[in-house]
């Protein structure tokens, strides 16, 4: 999971990410073997960290599939400005059941799709 390239809080600049989303603290998530065991389970809409801009904005950056959360990028909070960085601006991998991933693919929108949603050339 990440932030699209366009999201507004490039514009304004990221000052801080975190975890702590208030309920839970993601980055306390700990998995272990080749089943993931211990993996916190999402839903679309479940919040993974909290991006915090320049002006004060927060915005919430949301698991977009049901999935194990298996990682978070611990880089990103020590050093917002990797947000940017394609490779290293990842917020968390996320872990689908591969059964299901094939519907996954389908309900997601391309790059196409999303920049004419969101007007972004």
């Amino acid at each position: 999971m990440c932030l699209a390239p366009g999201h507004v809080a490039f514009e304004k600049g990221i000052t801080s990410v975190t975890y702590d989303i208030g309920n839970y603290d993601r980055s306390k998530n700990a998995v272990s073997g080749k089943r993931k065991k211990g993996g916190m389970h999402l839903q679309p809409g479940t919040a993974l960290a909290l991006v915090t801009c320049s002006d004060g904005s927060e915005y919430k950056v949301v698991s977009g599939i049901t999935g194990k959360l298996i990682e978070v990028n611990q880089r990103i909070v020590d050093d917002p400005s990797r947000m940017g960085s394609e490779g290293e601006g990842y917020v968390a991998i996320v872990l689908s059941k591969i059964e299901k991933i094939e519907g996954i693919k389908t309900s997601l929108l391309t790059e196409e799709q999303y920049r004419k949603i969101k007007n972004v050339k």
